[in-house]
């Protein structure tokens, strides 16, 4: 039995993503690597459905507190 697999497309995707939130959050690339979870199908690794829910979620998290982050700043500068 071969137990040798492959990234699909989409988990290369998201190994990219994580790269990308590490650099615009400072956090180290090895602690976001660490929250992937890959399925297997068939000879490739890929991307669980519920995985790719919970990092979209998470994202949209960061994406609104960051906002937040931003309209505080601004609310800061108006005040006289």
């Amino acid at each position: 039995m071969d137990n040798t697999f492959t990234l699909s497309d989409h988990a290369i995707v998201r190994i990219v993503d994580l790269l990308q939130l590490a650099m615009l959050t400072g956090t180290d690339i090895i602690d976001n690597l660490r929250t992937l979870r890959l399925s297997q199908d068939g000879s490739k690794l890929t991307i669980s459905n519920e995985d790719n829910e919970n990092f979209i979620a998470a994202v949209a998290r960061l994406e609104a507190r960051a906002n937040e982050i931003v309209e505080e700043s601004m609310q800061g500068d108006n005040v006289n």
